[in-house]
């Protein structure tokens, strides 16, 4: 049999022992086949180096699946491997955003979108990845309305080419960016879409982010007993050891115990809480950390580093809960992080407003406070909505925000800053408006907007 043909049978096979859990076998038959690949084939060099790649990315190895990615990429793209180079834009783009590299994996799926626009392949089923993991980043950094726009393209192409992961996980994707907009019906839909893709080819590693999203929406709706149930189907136990395959499904646990922390304090005349529970948040806070730490995982490691702050602030340990903040804020701050916040809630709010920070942490402890006094609607009442029956689409809340500030003169990088979003959020809304309004420069906008009685 050529070489080739056993390279690739071997990293085909890796893929299936992945699949049963057989991770470091996996790995192993992997590397096996890349020094199989004939050096001249370069088919053969991208695919198995993909197949390397996603046995390490299964079996946790950060660092070695970001390594094997960017080898695969270019080798895939050559060889006109369309569809594992854009599943290789997709893993690599999420696992950068796992290490904390946001604007790193942003950018690259941007460039790859770009591409596809020139030659007329943006619509291609094997985009759908690589626009589910922008719209993951997007949401992210909080710029819900773009993320909603690429996570619904995901899933319509996703949809197309029949691939389960793309479509669950997109589904997951634009469920959070749904329960964010305050659209929690469409959420849970979405959720059981996702739900309805187990056991017919969707890979286990979108299980967890579904019951993570279960119960996130099931503590939104103040539905404690349905969190549960989806913690003890998923049948990983807060007492089971934590790895990288169980971090995702343990920091919703903490996010449960943080519920039922807050119930305990608000009964507490002491103002304060101890005993068990708080006792095994802070046990499990601490393995999530040590074993995402360890394994790069830079996300996972601010969210249970701020859970742990508002598990020990709320046993009054005031000084070791700021020292979790600060180390947080230190790690989110260069890649932006924002929506991990918010999803903390009023706990996390009240943190942030007690918290003294160092000089090269104000700035964006400043942001954050902004962006949860907003969220969590500590503004005044927003002005009444204006009729908008003349539009056969209406603006969006902040399409009208951003019209708002263009009439008061500011420019877009003036807006982007009011607003809190990158400079390429308020491109976008502007381009939307001007679609809406049927109009294609700025003085035109304001001046229909004003005939509307939208100003």
């Amino acid at each position: 049999m050529p070489a080739a043909l056993r390279a690739e049978i071997l990293g085909l096979r890796a893929g299936v022992v992945s699949l049963r859990g057989e991770t470091e076998r996996a790995r192993a038959m992997a590397r096996a086949a890349v020094a199989l690949a004939p050096a001249g084939d370069v088919y053969v060099q991208g695919a198995t180096r993909f197949c390397l790649a996603t046995a390490c990315n299964y079996a946790g190895h950060t660092v070695e699946a970001i390594a094997a990615y960017q080898e695969a990429l270019p080798l895939c793209r050559r060889a006109g491997n369309a569809l594992a180079a854009m599943l290789s834009v997709a893993n690599l783009s999420l696992l950068l955003c796992e290490r904390g590299q946001l604007q790193e994996a942003a950018s690259l799926c941007r460039r790859i979108t770009a591409e596809a626009e020139k030659v007329g392949a943006q619509h291609s089923p094997a985009m759908a990845s690589v626009r589910g993991a922008l719209a993951h980043l997007l949401y992210e950094w909080n710029e819900l309305d773009e993320a909603r726009l690429e996570a619904r393209t995901a899933l319509d192409l996703g949809q197309r080419s029949g691939h389960a992961a793309a479509v669950a996980y997109g589904s997951v994707v634009l469920a959070r960016i749904e329960a964010a907009r305050g659209e929690l019906a469409a959420a849970e839909q979405l959720v059981e879409q996702a739900r309805g893709l187990r056991g017919r080819s969707m890979p286990a590693w979108v299980t967890p982010y579904i019951v993570q999203e279960q119960v996130h929406l099931a503590l939104v709706r103040g539905d404690e007993q349905a969190a549960q149930r989806a913690l003890d189907e998923s049948g990983v136990a807060v007492a089971a050891p934590t790895n990288h395959a169980r971090e995702v499904v343990h920091l919703a646990h903490l996010h449960l115990l943080l519920y039922r922390l807050a119930g305990q304090l608000a009964a507490s005349r002491l103002g304060t809480v101890g005993g068990e529970l708080a006792t095994t948040t802070l046990g499990l806070a601490a393995r999530v950390a040590a074993s995402a730490e360890a394994g790069g995982r830079l996300g996972r490691t601010i969210e249970a580093l701020c859970v742990r702050a508002i598990a020990l602030e709320a046993q009054g340990r005031q000084a070791a809960a700021q020292a979790d903040l600060r180390r947080a804020l230190q790690l989110a701050a260069p890649s932006g992080y924002v929506r991990l916040f918010i999803e903390l809630g009023p706990a996390m709010a009240a943190l942030l407003a007690e918290y003294n920070p160092p000089p090269e942490q104000a700035a964006y402890a400043t942001r954050l406070r902004s962006v949860l006094s907003a969220a969590l609607g500590s503004r005044p009442a927003p002005r009444a909505q204006p009729d908008q029956s003349a539009l056969v689409e209406p603006l969006s809340a902040r399409e009208l925000e951003v019209l708002r500030l263009m009439a008061q003169g500011l420019t877009y990088q003036e807006a982007a800053a009011q607003l809190i979003v990158s400079l390429n959020t308020v491109r976008f809304h502007v381009k939307s408006i001007y679609g809406k309004l049927g109009v294609d420069n700025r003085t035109a906008a304001i001046e229909k907007a004003r005939s509307l009685e939208l100003l």
